[in-house]
């Protein structure tokens, strides 16, 4: 669905907006006689339909969404407690459903508004629902360099410190007979526990991006007439992706994922493995009409 218009037109100020909205349902009836599931490529280390460690994927099967990933989940209790085991670690549990690859919901807003010879636009576009697997963030724990392993514990002690000495983390979980868990791991342990198993590492991938904003200036007519030769000039400072407004997923821009093959960016991209940082540019832009 499109929806433009001119809410303001005057004499020397105009304000033109335009706003598109998406929704999508894909689901599977029929792909082969004999055959009912097949894993898509996602574009982890070329063509390949695991996801990575742990056999994460995504499969399109008759009678669910296209695009259902699959991998490890905590193992819950009725009341959906994580269970850990005597040790403290959480108990998981294969070939469970984690969500899907596509979008509920995408969209995105135009606006340019024009003051005499001066012009202000930029589009803002958003993403609702969908999932993505961050083997970035997984390797980042597990390897203790990222920013979700520093900091203070529960009990506002250095998680980095030795749990004998209030140190260490704990998961908020229950043990099998439902007792609440008060085992502390020590940071390293805690972080390498959560290794392959998907679950955590599986985020939505809503966002809220800017993803132009362009100011420029019209040279006036009076100023053209002079160079017998130009019909229209127009110079303006123009910046692309200059602000993730709203993202769940730590240190990742969604829309900036991409498979790295065809293959895999038409099965939809959705997995971060080493994701290069999304670049945010400022140029010139020069129109000259002859």
């Amino acid at each position: 669905m499109r929806i433009g218009g001119t809410p303001i037109q005057s004499a020397n100020f105009n304000w033109d907006i335009n706003f598109n909205f998406a929704r999508s349902r894909n689901f599977i009836e029929e792909i082969y006689p004999g055959i009912d599931a097949v894993q898509l490529i996602n574009g982890f280390l070329g063509d390949r339909v695991s996801g990575g460690w742990g056999s994460i994927s995504a499969r399109a099967k008759v009678g669910e969404e296209w695009g259902t990933i699959i991998g490890a989940k905590y193992e819950r209790d009725e009341a959906g407690r994580i269970v850990v085991g005597a040790d403290g670690i959480p108990l998981q549990v294969q070939n469970q459903v984690l969500g899907t690859v596509l979008p509920d919901y995408t969209g995105g807003i135009f606006n340019r508004f024009t003051y005499k010879d001066f012009e202000l636009s930029f589009t803002i576009d958003w993403q609702i629902g969908g999932k993505i697997n961050s083997i970035t963030n997984m390797f980042n724990a597990y390897s203790g360099l990222g920013e979700m392993t520093v900091g203070n514990n529960d009990k506002g002690v250095p998680m980095r410190d030795a749990v004998e000495d209030g140190g260490g983390l704990k998961f908020d979980g229950v043990y099998a007979d439902g007792t609440e868990n008060d085992t502390y791991l020590e940071t390293d342990a805690y972080w390498k526990s959560l290794f392959g198993l998907h679950e955590a590492w599986v985020y939505d991938a809503s966002y809220v991006k800017l993803r132009e904003i362009r100011f420029g200036y019209n040279l006036p007519q009076s100023l053209l007439q002079r160079t017998n030769f130009l019909r229209t000039a127009a110079v303006a400072v123009v910046a692309n992706n200059p602000w993730l407004i709203k993202t769940n997923v730590p240190g990742l821009d969604p829309s900036q994922l991409s498979g790295d093959t065809r293959t895999s960016r038409n099965n939809g991209a959705w997995v971060d493995s080493g994701q290069l940082p999304a670049t945010r540019s400022i140029g010139f832009d020069i129109r000259l009409g002859f």
